[in-house]
């Protein structure tokens, strides 16, 4: 099982990975925000079934799932104690690979992420239709109401592995929630959202915590595409 992951080079002592949201690519979401981080080496997959992933073999699209596929492209590059950077369910994937592989992450840094079951309106619709349904006509129907770049990444991914992803990313972990991993976890984290989207319902819980939360001003889901430069500079 091997992802196909675009490498920008850099120092490895300030390694950072880049996982992408549902349904999207690494270069697609990541390439701008990627590239003005040029002082680190860097690391863009496409996730288990998108992008160039997309005909990936693997037994399934858990979350659990898709951080094991990111930790073991990880050990491939010999690479531990990154800085792991996850939007939307990217972001859930970045935490839960935190709890799996506490080695590989140095520092979490989500946008947006799925923290709690059916938390996100994408994936709610897509786990809501059948497999079959959704890979015949769901599929269709949704990438002809998305927007441009969505759409773009949306025609690469397999039907089946973006259905049971959000089937998986509206499930959550077998054996708690995406909120209390990130609630628990020791290392330095930071949740950014979007002026508007809106404050995180769990803010308050967040913080006390020690969850650093930012907003991203005049930005929606999608910073790193509505403010790349904030980004960036939050990155840094």
């Amino acid at each position: 099982m091997t992802l196909h992951t675009a490498v920008l080079p850099g120092e490895r002592r300030r390694a950072t990975v880049f996982l992408h949201g549902l349904g999207s690519a690494g270069v697609a979401a990541f390439g701008t925000v990627a590239a003005g981080l040029d002082d680190r080496l860097r690391l863009l997959p496409d996730l288990l079934g998108f992008g160039d992933s997309a005909d990936v073999a693997t037994d399934g699209y858990t979350l659990d799932d898709h951080a094991l596929a990111v930790a073991r492209m990880l050990d491939q590059h010999e690479l531990v104690g990154l800085d792991v950077v996850g939007h939307s369910m990217g972001g859930s994937i970045a935490i839960v690979l935190s709890r799996a592989r506490p080695d590989l992450v140095r520092r979490l840094t989500v946008l947006e992420p799925n923290l709690l079951p059916f938390d996100g309106e994408a994936s709610v619709e897509i786990a809501g239709q059948s497999e079959e349904d959704f890979a015949t006509q769901g599929v269709t129907s949704l990438i002809a109401r998305a927007d441009a770049a969505w759409a773009e990444t949306l025609r690469l991914a397999d039907p089946v592995a973006l259905h049971r992803s959000a089937v998986g990313l509206c499930v959550g972990p077998p054996d708690t929630t995406v909120l209390d991993i990130l609630l628990a976890s020791h290392v330095p984290r930071t949740l950014l959202y979007g002026s508007r989207t809106g404050e995180p319902t769990h803010t308050g819980r967040l913080r006390q915590a020690g969850v650093e939360v930012v907003e991203i001003p005049n930005a929606g889901h999608v910073m790193m595409a509505d403010d790349p430069a904030a980004v960036i500079q939050l990155l840094r």
